[in-house]
């Protein structure tokens, strides 16, 4: 598909222009280079021991921005419908998409228009919106470790999936909660949590406890 058709594709679906500025970015889209970092998987965890960081789990779809590239979740061409949703975010706030570019990050991109569970169809959700998951050190080719995560999107002024630090039993309770969406993601903050070699994603030992 090339631009203007990409271009119809998306005043079709939104009834609006859509701003030249991003046939830079489909071009990128386009022409993805090879990832830096493999595609990861997060299983269910059962019990752990120590503290923990619970995140929300957002309902939407994993896109990875890496080595100037836009990927899915397998890491491979991201599809054109998701791509025209990331032209609506784009169009929404062109800013945060053109940072997002400039990092290695792993983002959701979820909302009204893309919720295959059904947890994002409340009217004071958004449209359609990205958050940060995950930030990836080059230099030392792990994953910032939670905290350090926080920070630094924080400062960037930055959307991403907060956490709070819990105990098992907590992080249980809050998965049921609304604002958890479909359930929470616990990332180890030590080694006292045992994950599966499936959950391990070069550091990252996490795991997931979903709404019933």
């Amino acid at each position: 598909m090339g631009y203007l058709e990409f271009k119809n594709a998306f005043k079709n679906k939104f009834g609006i222009e859509l701003d030249d500025k991003f046939e830079r970015i489909y071009n990128m889209i386009q022409n993805s280079k090879a990832p830096k970092f493999k595609p990861y998987h997060i299983e269910s965890i059962h019990g752990y021991d120590g503290k923990a960081m619970a995140e929300p789990k957002y309902d939407g779809s994993n896109v990875p921005i890496t080595n100037g590239g836009i990927f899915s979740h397998s890491m491979k061409q991201l599809d054109r419908g998701l791509a025209i949703l990331l032209a609506k975010v784009y169009m929404d706030n062109p800013d945060l998409i053109e940072t997002l570019l400039t990092m290695d990050v792993v983002t959701e991109l979820y909302g009204q228009l893309n919720t295959p569970a059904g947890f994002h169809k409340s009217p004071n959700d958004p449209l359609i919106a990205i958050v940060v998951l995950e930030v990836f050190d080059d230099k030392a080719k792990t994953w910032l470790p939670p905290k350090d995560k926080y920070a630094l999107l924080e400062k960037m002024k930055l959307p991403y999936a907060k956490g709070v630090e819990v105990t098992y039993e907590e992080a249980e309770k809050l998965a049921l909660a609304p604002e958890t969406f479909e359930g929470v993601i616990v990332k180890a903050l030590s080694d006292t949590i045992q994950c599966e070699k499936d959950n391990i994603s070069y550091n990252l030992c996490m795991g997931k406890i979903k709404k019933p």
